[in-house]
């Protein structure tokens, strides 16, 4: 993709003002990436066909990011990958904390754990939540936006026993296809 070298972001984003609904932005590039192992495309579900289909409890997703592998750590120096299940928004809500609850806005879908498996951790957001569609179709389904606070830290990320909180891509399908088509 041949573009401006910019980022968009949704003008509704207010942060932990706005419990970070609205969490995106779109990165428009100058030069057309270089596909590598580190580096692959995913698909778009512009019609939202299909997200049903994916979107179902217990549904593996796919994340990956460079993000901190335990809590205070520094960045992973090579990039990690992790599966974690999708959660209806209705079971993320009575599973995660209280105080947490009012991250689970309009835009949000969850996944993750409630045990000691993998999360994401800080560095990770931004990153995608794909699901798997046919045999090397990979669909972008969510963004890595904010997860509940451990306990030992009081920080919004890394609780590898709770579901973290992903930006619904669907809720922002015109606004990327509005830039997208810029």
């Amino acid at each position: 993709m041949f573009a401006r070298s910019k980022v968009r972001f949704s003008l509704r984003y207010k942060a932990i003002d706005n419990n970070y609904e609205a969490d995106i932005a779109v990165l428009i590039l100058n030069d057309k990436l270089r596909f590598t192992v580190d580096v692959q495309p995913v698909c778009v579900d512009w019609k939202n066909s299909f997200e049903h289909q994916q979107l179902i409890d217990n549904n593996l997703g796919v994340v990956v990011g460079w993000g901190q592998t335990v809590l205070g750590s520094l960045p992973s120096e090579v990039l990690k990958e992790i599966q974690v299940p999708y959660k209806s928004n209705a079971d993320c809500y009575e599973q995660v904390p209280e105080n947490f609850r009012k991250f689970i806005t309009h835009d949000k879908i969850c996944a993750g754990y409630l045990s000691k498996k993998q999360a994401v951790c800080q560095g990770d957001s931004g990153g995608g939540l794909v699901f798997q569609r046919n045999q090397n179709r990979y669909y972008i389904r969510g963004i890595v936006s904010t997860s509940p606070s451990s306990k030992e830290t009081g920080t919004l990320t890394c609780d590898a026993n709770q579901y973290g909180a992903y930006t619904s891509v669907s809720k922002y399908i015109h606004f990327i296809a509005d830039i997208e088509s810029q």
